[in-house]
């Protein structure tokens, strides 16, 4: 692959993953809303602050009536974020495309 070809592959997924995935700084209050999720679900820090920025932004998007979908392989991050009503992908779940194209039909309906 040419370089000039790699570059506008690059660019087209970059443009494809900025338009889909939210990126959020960490803050104290986002630190704050982490320790009761470690203590329910019991996970490890760094999962229980992924899981803190995944239910803060389900919350701010809920009013636009914009979808989240968590991508997620960790099981005890996937079954913690179910609990907390999240709707989530697992890739290296067989039926993992399937239930992605249902998902991006839903929403492009």
């Amino acid at each position: 692959m040419s370089r000039e070809a790699f570059n506008a592959v690059v660019s087209h997924f970059l443009k494809d993953v900025l338009d889909r995935i939210a990126i959020m700084s960490m803050n104290d209050e986002l630190v704050a809303s982490a320790a009761p999720l470690a203590v329910k679900h019991a996970l490890p820090s760094s999962d229980c602050l992924q899981l803190a920025s995944v239910v803060s932004l389900k919350k701010a998007l809920e009013p636009a009536k914009e979808k989240l979908i968590l991508v997620c392989s960790d099981k005890d991050l996937c079954r913690a974020a179910e609990e907390e009503g999240i709707e989530l992908i697992d890739p290296e779940e067989k039926d993992a495309l399937k239930k992605l194209d249902r998902i991006i039909s839903q929403t492009s309906c």
